[in-house]
């Protein structure tokens, strides 16, 4: 019957606006999920940056140290270098 037919162009059309919506809500959940993420990256890069910035500020001090002549363990102790890493650091020259 064409009461039938209404009910049943309702029901897909209902059908598809649901699809549509569930569609919407991935895109904006992985737009969203993606900017989360690069923030995250940028922050582990900003952190591991400063790590590595700092290491060589205190292997650009320990090497000035070593050409004044300090002693490694005083040398470790200021810098936190081990003083394994200081006396390869004193065999390089």
């Amino acid at each position: 019957t064409t009461a039938e037919l209404l009910s049943y162009d309702r029901y897909w059309d209902s059908i598809r606006m649901e699809i549509s919506l569930v569609s919407g809500a991935r895109r904006d959940g992985l737009a969203e999920g993606e900017e989360i993420g690069l923030q995250k990256g940028e922050e582990i890069g900003l952190q591991k940056g400063e790590e590595i910035g700092l290491q060589k500020a205190k292997l650009a001090m320990a090497r000035t140290m070593l050409a004044k002549g300090l002693a490694l363990a005083d040398i470790a102790e200021l810098t936190g270098l081990p003083v394994d890493e200081l006396a390869r650091l004193q065999a390089e020259g």
